[in-house]
C-alpha cells in the first residue's frame, strides 16, 4: 500500500469554503475600522479642546488675563510680564478663541482645519475631508464655536455621519 499525503479535492473545497465564510464574517468589522478610527480622533479633538478651554478659563478667573484694548478680548499672560508673548492664547469672554484652539492642540496628520465661511460666526471646523473647501459638507468634523456676547460659553459639536 502506498501512503498518499495529497489533498483531495473535497478537502480543498472545504478549506476554501471555510476561508470564504471567515472572510464574509470579518467584512463588517474591517469596513468599520476607518469609521471608528476617525470618530475616535474627532472625539479626542473635542475632549482636548474642552480641557484646554477649561484650563484657560480657570487661568482667566485667577487673574492671568490681560485685556486687549477696550474689547472683550484678553490674552493669558502666563509669565506675568504684562506683554503678549508667542503662544500665549487669546480669550474671548474668558474662553479660547478659534485661533488659540488650533495653537493649543498642535494638530498633526490628516486632520484639516477650516474657519467658518459665515462671517457672523466665529466657528472652527477640524475634521476629515478631501479638501478644506469640503470640510463643512463632509459631515466628519468637530466644530468649535467661540463665545460671543449672546452666547457667553463656547459650543463643542461633533458631526460624524460622513466618517
Amino acid at each position: 500500500m502506498k501512503n498518499n499525503k495529497k489533498f483531495t479535492s473535497t478537502e480543498l473545497i472545504i478549506v476554501v469554503i471555510t476561508l470564504v465564510i471567515l472572510g464574509l464574517a470579518a467584512t463588517p468589522f474591517l469596513l468599520n475600522i476607518q469609521h471608528n478610527a476617525k470618530l475616535r480622533v474627532i472625539n479626542g479633538v473635542k475632549d482636548a479642546t474642552e480641557h484646554a478651554d477649561k484650563i484657560a478659563h480657570e487661568q482667566y478667573n485667577q487673574g492671568y488675563a490681560v485685556q486687549i484694548g477696550t474689547t472683550d478680548r484678553y490674552f493669558l499672560d502666563l509669565n506675568q510680564n504684562g506683554l503678549q508673548d508667542i503662544n500665549e492664547p487669546i480669550l474671548v469672554l474668558g474662553h479660547l478663541d478659534s485661533t488659540s484652539v488650533v495653537t493649543s492642540l498642535n494638530l498633526q496628520g490628516k486632520l484639516l482645519v477650516s474657519e467658518s465661511k459665515n462671517t457672523n460666526n466665529d466657528a472652527l471646523y477640524i475634521g476629515f475631508a478631501n479638501s478644506i473647501d469640503e470640510l463643512e459638507s463632509s459631515q466628519c468634523y468637530f466644530r468649535y464655536e467661540q463665545a460671543t456676547p449672546s452666547t457667553p460659553t463656547p459650543s463643542f459639536t461633533i458631526k460624524s455621519s460622513g466618517c
